[in-house]
């Protein structure tokens, strides 16, 4: 980041704002990075409405469904944004996704305040940009090398720990890599494939933790091998739900 900052500074672009995606990644190959997430706001709407429940309003209306509920008079953003990944190397856009979230508000039909809006703008911008984290994780899991093996190779030392926001039970996937050539083209790709899983136990450093594997997996370990941090959704904050407006 602060590679980066300088070389905006150098190139006078901070203060413009518009840099498009070509300019990023000469940017970026500057800054000696692999990727570049950038993101942009499609579409953002306003609108002043009655929403089902809330702290706002005592008055119960009788819904659609039959049902009783409390009727608030709140104002709605909706934001819809895309979030990219493009390889520095390439310059190609490997990753491409629109995500969308509402954000509600207790206010006044009248209200004009600017700051009101952008402040309701912004959280519902934040919310859109966390329904994004899986993915990007995904793409760049937490790697880490085996430094150590014991117990025959039943245990096994990483080189990550409280440092990288590693705790007891976080799930490791141990890999092995193999050179597979087209029979056509000639052409040889790397392929990368799970032989272990590995689950972190309460013994954590600042930067190396242990870990356990099965033991019908265990013999494929070896020092040096790399491994990744699973990704599970459910370690996710959970998204906020849209307030339903009443028609």
């Amino acid at each position: 980041r602060d590679s980066l900052s300088k070389i905006f500074d150098e190139q006078k672009l901070q203060a413009t704002g518009m840099i498009d995606e070509n300019t990023m990644v000469k940017l970026g190959q500057l800054a000696g990075l692999t990727h570049i997430v950038t993101g942009s706001v499609n579409n953002v709407k306003m609108e002043y409405g009655i929403s089902a429940g809330g702290a706002l309003g005592t008055a119960l209306i009788q819904v659609y469904t039959g049902k009783q509920q409390q009727a608030t008079p709140r104002w709605r953003v909706d934001i819809d944004t895309t979030i990219k990944v493009i390889s520095v190397e390439t310059g190609k856009v490997e990753f491409s996704k629109s995500f969308t979230a509402v954000e509600t508000a207790d206010g006044n039909k009248a209200e004009t305040r600017p700051e009101f809006f952008l402040g309701l703008a912004q959280a519902a911008l934040k919310e859109a940009i966390k329904r994004s984290q899986y993915e990007l994780v995904k793409m760049f899991p937490l790697r880490a090398y085996i430094q150590q093996l014991r117990g025959g190779k039943k245990a096994a030392l990483l080189n990550v720990g409280h440092a990288q926001g590693i705790k007891q039970g976080d799930k490791f996937y141990a890999y092995n890599f193999e050179t597979i050539e087209d029979p056509v083209t000639g052409e040889k790709k790397l392929s990368k494939y799970k032989v272990a899983e590995l689950t972190v136990t309460n013994q954590i450093t600042e930067n190396s933790s242990w870990a356990v594997s099965e033991e019908k997996t265990m013999k494929q370990l070896k020092l040096g091998m790399l491994v990744e941090k699973a990704v599970e959704k459910g370690a996710f904050q959970k998204f906020k739900e849209g307030t339903e407006f009443l028609k």
